[in-house]
C-alpha cells in the first residue's frame, strides 16, 4: 500500500512539472511586426492638386524620410507638427507616381497613385446678356460678370480684357469700373468680375451692343498649364452685352376693346404710364364716330390729356349725351384712339393699348 501511495505521489510530481513547462512555453510565443511601413493616401487625385500622405501606426520617438517619383515633375513638403509621418505631394504633370518612406529603424513602405489632369479653362461665366438701360445704374447695382479660371489657380494671377465697342459707346451707353480693364485672381481663387454700369438716357437708341473680350494672362509665380495656354483654352472667350432703350408705354387701361354704357353724363377712360418720369407727358387722342366723324360735344378734356412728372396715371373724360341712352334711341358709337405722345423723354412710347369702343345705347 505504501508503495502505491509513493508510485502516485511520484506520478502527481511528474504531472505538476508538464503543466510548468507548457506554461514557460506560452510565456516565450511572440508575434513578430511586419518589416513594411503602412501609408494612407488617396490613390488619385488631379494636378496643382496638395494631397496629404500618412504613415499608419507611427510612433513618436521616430524619424521618417519621405521621397515621391514618377512619370513627371512632382514636391512633396512635410506637414508641420506631425512628427513627420504626415507629407504634403503636388504633382505639375499627370501619369503614375510612388511615394515612399522610410524610418531610423530600417523599416520602409511605399505607396503608388496616379495623377489626372483636367480640361483647362478661363473664360466668362455668361456669353450673352440681354439687359434693359435702365439696369445697373450708377447709384444703383452694377453688373458682376464672372470671369473663371481653372482650380488650377494656385498662384495670383492677373488677366486683362478689352472692350469692344459695337453700336454701344464706353461713356455713352455703358462704363465699365475696373482699373486698366484688369482682373486679379488672388491665390487659389478661381473667380473674378468685370464690373459694368449702364448708362439711362432720354433717347430711343435702338438695341445697342459692346463686347468683353479676355486677353494676355500674367501670374507671380509659374503659369499652370490653364495659364500658359490661355486664351486659347478659352472656353469661353468673350461675353457680347445688348442694351434695350429703357422704353415707357402709354396706354389706356381698359378689360376690352369694347365698353357699353347706358347712363348718360360723364365717363372716364384712364390712360397709364408704365413708369414715371421726370418730365411731363402729353398724350393726343381723337374721338370719332362709327363712320370715322368727330362726335361733337363727346370730349370733354379736349384731344388731349397729360400725365405729370412723377406721376403715372390720366383720365380722357367723355360726355355722354341723355339722347343716347333715352328709350327706342339707336346706340351711339365712340371711337378713342390714342394719337401721339411727346415728352422731354424721348422714350416714352405709346403702347398696344391704345384704342377702345364706347358704345351708349338705351338700357335693355
Amino acid at each position: 500500500m505504501k508503495k502505491l501511495n509513493s508510485i502516485f505521489l511520484i506520478a502527481l510530481f511528474m504531472l505538476s512539472l508538464g503543466f510548468v513547462a507548457c506554461d514557460t512555453e506560452e510565456e516565450q510565443i511572440s508575434f513578430k511586426p511586419g518589416s513594411d511601413l503602412l501609408i494612407s493616401g488617396p490613390d488619385e487625385f488631379l494636378t496643382y492638386e496638395p494631397s496629404s500622405f500618412n504613415v499608419e501606426g507611427f510612433t513618436v520617438d521616430e524619424t521618417y524620410t519621405w521621397t515621391v517619383s514618377g512619370d513627371g515633375q512632382a514636391s512633396l513638403e512635410v506637414v508641420p507638427d506631425r512628427e513627420g509621418e504626415f507629407v504634403s505631394v503636388m504633382a505639375e504633370d499627370a501619369g503614375n507616381y510612388t511615394v515612399s518612406v522610410s524610418n531610423d529603424n530600417g523599416l520602409d513602405g511605399s505607396f503608388a497613385f496616379t495623377i489626372s489632369t483636367v480640361n483647362e479653362f478661363l473664360g466668362v461665366g455668361v456669353d450673352t446678356l440681354n439687359l434693359s438701360e435702365n439696369q445697373y445704374n450708377a447709384g444703383g447695382d452694377t453688373l458682376f460678370l464672372p470671369v473663371t479660371i481653372s482650380e488650377r489657380n494656385v498662384f495670383e494671377t492677373t488677366a486683362e480684357f478689352s472692350i469692344v465697342e459695337g453700336t454701344a459707346q464706353e461713356g455713352v451707353d455703358f462704363e465699365v469700373l475696373n482699373e486698366s480693364n484688369v482682373l486679379t485672381f488672388e491665390e487659389g481663387e478661381t473667380e473674378a468680375y468685370v464690373l459694368v454700369q449702364l448708362v439711362d438716357n432720354t433717347t430711343a437708341d435702338g438695341t445697342r451692343d459692346f463686347r468683353v473680350e479676355l486677353g494676355d494672362v500674367l501670374t507671380t509665380g509659374p503659369k499652370s498649364t490653364a495659364v500658359e495656354n490661355a486664351p486659347d483654352s478659352l472656353e469661353i472667350g468673350q461675353s457680347v452685352f445688348y442694351i434695350a432703350d429703357d422704353l415707357k408705354s402709354v396706354n389706356l387701361v381698359v378689360e376690352s376693346d369694347s365698353i357699353g354704357t347706358n347712363t348718360s353724363g360723364n365717363f372716364f377712360l384712364d390712360v397709364s404710364l408704365s413708369a414715371a418720369i421726370n418730365e411731363d407727358v402729353t398724350i393726343s387722342y381723337t374721338v370719332e364716330d362709327e363712320n370715322g366723324l368727330p362726335v361733337v360735344g363727346a370730349d370733354k378734356t379736349g384731344g388731349s390729356v397729360e400725365i405729370f412728372a412723377g406721376e403715372t396715371s390720366s383720365q380722357i373724360v367723355l360726355d355722354i349725351d341723355e339722347s343716347w341712352v333715352a328709350e327706342g334711341a339707336e346706340p351711339t358709337v365712340l371711337n378713342v384712339e390714342l394719337a401721339a405722345v411727346s415728352s422731354g423723354d424721348g422714350e416714352v412710347v405709346l403702347g398696344d393699348a391704345n384704342t377702345v369702343s364706347v358704345t351708349a345705347a338705351p338700357a335693355e
